[in-house]
């Protein structure tokens, strides 16, 4: 057959499986139509509202369907389900409405369209006081807390362990009590914090709750690993 008869071929462009359909067929063919909703069969969001790609990009199921039906969606407008079925894309249960709007009328429904639930899934009531609303969303105020709760446990279980406060002058009146019998100090964190408190302790140099000088032995004692600094009063015992 000549060259000049054969039926042209496209050209291959990259990307693409080949010439793409017209959008109300393609609008067809993901969806069941079998009742009064268009209802959507291709990928859905995890609130059940319809998911496609238009120019490599991905957009709303529904909103591609009031477009391609009905016209443009004016700037700043939100697409409402009058039927409350999100997977729904027939334009004829579409309606251009205000965020606020949209917002309001999404309160009194579930995402199946029935009447809301009394409880949250742990079971609290939702109440007026136990009730919080988020761009059309109702929370239970209870399940909140309780997250920040354990947010605020894991997060505090994650930070290191704070080494207790010595109180010097307490642990020195101990110690006085108790003549010549060694008694625990502290447990430093490194060794050199660990000396240092020792040779405080016996000179009485900072730290005042051992003075006079020479009225406290101390040393240091491996305990589980770590240096622990221990003293004992072999002064004069005051009267």
């Amino acid at each position: 057959m000549p060259q000049s008869k054969q039926t042209p071929i496209e050209k291959h462009q990259p990307g693409r499986r080949g010439p793409r359909l017209p959008m109300p067929l393609r609008l067809e063919r993901l969806s069941d139509r079998t009742g009064a909703c268009w209802l959507w069969l291709g990928q859905k969001t995890s609130d059940g509202y319809g998911m496609m790609t238009v120019d490599r990009k991905p957009v709303v199921a529904h909103r591609v369907s009031y477009k391609t039906h009905v016209g443009p969606i004016p700037a700043g407008m939100q697409i409402d389900h009058l039927c409350r079925v999100p997977s729904c894309i027939n334009p004829a249960h579409l309606e251009v409405v205000t965020p606020a709007e949209n917002v309001a009328r999404a309160r009194p429904y579930r995402a199946d369209g029935g009447l809301p639930k009394p409880e949250c899934v742990a079971g609290h009531p939702f109440t007026e006081e136990n009730t919080t609303w988020y761009q059309g969303w109702r929370y239970c105020k209870a399940c909140q807390r309780r997250r920040r709760r354990i947010s605020r446990e894991k997060a505090r279980a994650a930070q290191p362990l704070r080494r207790a406060y010595t109180d010097h002058a307490d642990v020195s009146a101990v110690l006085k009590a108790t003549p010549n019998e060694w008694g625990f100090v502290s447990a430093p964190k490194s060794a050199h914090t660990a000396r240092q408190t020792a040779r405080y302790i016996r000179t009485g140099d900072r730290l005042t709750a051992y003075r006079p000088a020479g009225s406290f032995e101390a040393e240091l004692r491996q305990v589980e690993g770590q240096l622990h600094v221990f003293a004992r009063f072999v002064g004069e015992v005051e009267l």
